[in-house]
Formats: C-alpha cells, structure tokens, sequence
C-alpha cells in the first residue's frame, strides 16, 4: 500500500517516540483499533450497496464483450503478418534489380561508344615533332 522503506519507517518512529514519550503504546493501540473500526465500516458499506458485485459484474461483461473477442480475432497476428508483408515489399523495393550479362541481342546501355564509331576516331592522329639535334 505505502512505498515505504526502512529509513522512512525508522524516521516515523523517532518522532512517534518524541511527540508521544511514554503514551506511546496507549496511542498506537488507539490507531489500531480506529483502523479497524475503520475497515468493518468500509466492508460494511460495500456490502450494502453491493459496489463488490457491481465491479465484479462489470468485469465479467468486459471480459465477455472486449476481450475475449479480440482474442478471438487474434488482432496480434494479424497485424505482424500485414507487418512482415510490407516489410518484405519494402527490401524489394530496396534491393537492385538484377542485371543480365550481355548477350548477343542484347547491348549494354550505360556504356559510352566504342572508339570505332565515334567521331573522333574519324580524325588523322597529330603529327608529333622530333627534335633535331
């Protein structure tokens, strides 16, 4: 119920003892018995309005109405199934497509031209100068 450790604990008795002294064992039979009381009247509060029959009524019909059918329907599954779907159609999208050796009907396209037929192999080689001695 409290989150308390042993340092809170111990801080709570050290000003217990010093604001009670001697009266100490009498008030802390007090509480105790005021903590009862305390109890039985909540109980018999709950018992009286029937608040415990309510909730537990409530929590049967959520169970029977929300979550028993989406268990059925197995929501989980098949959201990581459309998930696995999409990510394979995304890597496919992703990776390459493959590319064909070429072959003799085939002509690569991103190749620059041979040197046969481009326009600079139709030009005469430049004359080279030898120098004279």
């Amino acid at each position: 119920m409290f989150n308390l450790g042993f340092g809170e604990l111990l801080v709570i008795g050290i000003v217990a003892i010093l604001v009670f002294g001697k009266n100490l064992p009498r008030v802390a039979s007090e509480a105790m018995i005021a903590i009862q009381k305390l109890r039985r009247s909540v109980n018999d509060l709950r018992r009286e309005t029937g608040i415990d029959q309510e909730i537990r009524e409530l929590r049967h019909k959520v169970e029977q109405e929300i979550i028993q059918p989406v268990q059925k329907a197995n929501v989980v599954r098949s959201v990581q199934a459309e998930f696995q779907g999409v990510s394979r159609e995304v890597r496919q999208l992703d990776t390459p497509p493959t590319t064909q050796a070429p072959g003799k009907d085939a002509e690569p396209k991103d190749t620059l031209p041979s040197t046969a037929t481009s326009p600079s192999a139709s030009l005469p080689a430049p004359a080279r100068e030898t120098p004279t001695a």
